[in-house]
């Protein structure tokens, strides 16, 4: 696959980069992508002002596993501000991901996509190499449906299952409309 056509599945323009590296390893099926922005006019989001200095970098390791079954590690180096007017700190935004986040836009898009095809939590999870409570965190940013509305009568039975190894008694219960 092209190295242009991989990051341009990120959404990410060669333009826009003063450097970017990619490191293969097709025994462990996994592709590392490091990654520097060239350096853009900002402006200081506490106050608005446009005196900042660059105070230093750091890497964060970002999941972009949008290629199933094989691992794709986005690197970015990030650049971190300091405004010379109001002393705050901040980081430069990133388009790759979200605040806080270490799973990719794009990969975040896919799992949606999958969700929405009713399959299993576990099943994607393996795919996109998360753990079964991200992809029920993802689940539960998407839209709601409205509720729809009880009936004036309902039917509730419980039954007790003992399926457990340990001896506990478990009850389960079905609710029906009459």
């Amino acid at each position: 696959m092209n190295r242009g056509n991989i990051l341009s599945c990120f959404g990410i323009e060669e333009k826009y980069l003063s450097s970017y590296d990619f490191v293969e390893d097709h025994e462990l099926r996994q592709i590392t992508i490091f990654i520097e922005f060239l350096r853009h006019e900002t402006h200081c989001p506490h106050c608005q002002s446009k005196n900042i200095k660059v105070k230093g970098y750091y890497t964060t390791t970002i999941n972009g596993s949008i290629i199933k079954n094989y691992t794709t590690l986005l690197i970015p180096k990030i650049r971190r501000y300091k405004c010379s007017d109001c002393g705050k700190t901040f980081k430069e935004n990133s388009k790759i991901s979200t605040f806080k986040s270490q799973i990719s836009n794009k990969a975040i898009e896919s799992i949606k996509m999958d969700l929405c095809k009713k399959l299993s939590y576990a099943f994607i999870a393996k795919e996109y190499g998360v753990s079964r409570n991200t992809i029920i965190n993802i689940f539960d940013t998407m839209k709601e449906f409205p509720r729809g509305k009880l009936p004036k009568v309902m039917c509730v039975d419980e039954f007790e299952f003992s399926n457990d190894v340990r001896g506990k008694k478990r009850y389960q219960f079905v609710i029906s409309e009459p």
